[in-house]
């Protein structure tokens, strides 16, 4: 079995799209041992992180079942909801009912996942909080890593539903390609903040902060947004 290299636009969606089809074609098969993060990255073409976040969301979804020592092995899953899961994944809705959606879900996966948070959660959030906080002075806002840093969270409340929910919400804003507006340069260094704020809420437990923190978070986004559609007419 040959791997194919991976187009650079959303990249760890077209991995998870990747080993889906091979599943779905039975070329891996349940009980399959997947190559490691680092055989798969150099088949690929792609970085650990993106191979990494890649098998978090099939290991979410009981796709894959990853265990220390065993390496990472397919499960036995439905076709059928496999299907349902790309439908959802590439299907584009509007940016306000994403962030309704987020509104909505966001703050209580934040409240979980300071309750819940294990060591290794901690630490690969850490990871990617100073992978955000290294990229404030670049030319680009890191919409990656903040994507990466929501779905984390998700995986930390060890809600199989929450995660997955979150999961899809955040790889649905990455498509939408107004969403970016959000996430000007201007207010780079605000949204850096509030997440760093938000990993230390849930590095230190205190779950009503972290539930407030991401509430004020995506609201801000969210009044941004209708600014700017109201500016562009789209609205009112």
């Amino acid at each position: 079995m040959k791997f194919e290299a991976i187009d650079t636009r959303q990249i760890y969606v077209k991995i998870v799209e990747q080993i889906r089809r091979y599943i779905e074609r039975g070329e891996l098969k349940p009980g399959d041992k997947l190559p490691s993060e680092r055989q798969l990255a150099e088949s690929l073409g792609v970085s650990r992180t993106s191979v990494r976040e890649a098998l978090s969301i099939l290991n979410i979804e009981g796709v894959i079942t990853r265990k220390p020592g065993r390496g990472t092995r397919v499960q036995n899953v439905d076709k059928v909801s496999l299907q349902e899961s790309i439908t959802v994944l590439t299907d584009t809705g509007s940016p306000l009912e994403v962030l309704e959606a987020r509104e909505e879900i966001e703050p209580r996966v934040a409240y979980l996942a300071a309750k819940k948070a294990t060591t290794e959660d901690l630490e690969a959030l850490e990871s990617v909080m100073d992978q955000l906080i290294a990229a404030s002075d670049s030319d680009d806002y890191p919409t990656d890593l903040d994507i990466e840093f929501h779905i984390l969270l998700g995986h930390a409340t060890h809600n199989r539903f929450l995660a997955q929910i979150t999961r899809l919400i955040n790889t649905e804003r990455k498509q939408l390609e107004r969403f970016a507006n959000a996430n000007a340069l201007e207010r780079r260094d605000g949204h850096i903040k509030s997440h760093y704020q938000l990993f230390k809420a849930v590095k230190e437990r205190r779950a009503r902060d972290a539930e407030h923190l991401m509430r004020q978070h995506i609201r801000s986004i969210k009044s941004h947004v209708l600014e700017t559609d109201e500016q562009e007419g789209r609205i009112g």
